[in-house]
């Protein structure tokens, strides 16, 4: 369904009416996802599959090498990997590189005091990461030419615990780190990585763990949208109210 403008700071009430059976379906799933994202995978391939769909219109599909697909993730299924190199998830080649960005990822850590990439995505020696140090921190890495440019969060990553991630940069505010939802570390710093960088784009390079929910906008996201989001995948629905029949279906309010 489309949903107007919201603001996240407030609470909202949905109607959602059900249509009669006959009628047909009418959804349009890529259209959930405004046209900042460049893809969105949720994870939620079968095992046996090969193949892990985005979710946008930009069909930037992943081809699955050596991972578990279908695990128990936390919203729907998910994919484990296990930090071996080659086993990972390479996503189709598609657009020019952004000049602002904001990548999101549920996960859980099984490999403490290791560096570990969520996603990496490289070219023509440049490059950006963003994954977990060898202190167990979030990190944002960035190879820009021949510099380099590390940037590590405050939080310390437990092992086996699931978390909401978020890495965003902009050509104006510098970079920022978020963990579930709250800021863990920011820089005025505007080093990104030089063209041709966004050319090969992996999803689980050299991670041993659980990813699900993985997201990559070409937008700056807000300290208060990134909360919300945060809030709306681990509370799902706050309230759910009582099932009513009209004439033309039901409705059913949730809040």
């Amino acid at each position: 369904m489309r949903i107007p403008r919201l603001h996240a700071g407030t609470a909202d009430t949905f109607y959602l009416y059900h249509s009669p059976e006959e009628l047909p379906d009418a959804s349009d799933p890529a259209s959930v996802w405004d046209s900042n994202y460049l893809f969105v995978h949720h994870m939620a391939a079968t095992g046996g599959a090969t193949r892990v769909y985005d979710s946008t219109a930009n069909a930037m599909t992943g081809t699955a090498a050596n991972v578990t697909l279908g695990v128990e993730g936390f919203i729907s299924g998910g994919v484990l990997t296990d930090g071996i190199a080659g086993h990972w998830i390479s996503l189709a080649n598609a657009f020019s590189r952004p000049t602002s960005d904001t990548f999101e990822v549920m996960f859980k850590n099984n490999s403490p005091d290791t560096l570990q990439r969520m996603i990496f995505i490289y070219g023509n020696n440049n490059a950006y990461w963003f994954g977990i140090n060898a202190t167990n921190q979030l990190e944002s890495y960035v190879h820009q030419g021949n510099s380099i440019y590390r940037y590590a969060g405050a939080s310390l990553i437990s092992t086996g615990q699931l978390y909401y991630a978020a890495d965003v940069y902009s050509s104006w505010a510098g970079r920022s780190i978020y963990a579930n939802g709250e800021l863990d570390a920011a820089w005025n710093n505007m080093h990104y990585p030089h063209e041709p960088w966004w050319v090969n784009k992996i999803i689980g390079y050299g991670f041993n763990g659980e990813l699900d929910e993985v997201r990559f906008s070409k937008s700056v996201r807000s300290a208060s949208w990134i909360h919300a989001q945060h809030v709306s995948m681990h509370d799902r629905l706050l309230e759910v109210g009582t099932l009513e029949f009209i004439a033309q279906g039901s409705v059913l309010m949730v809040r």
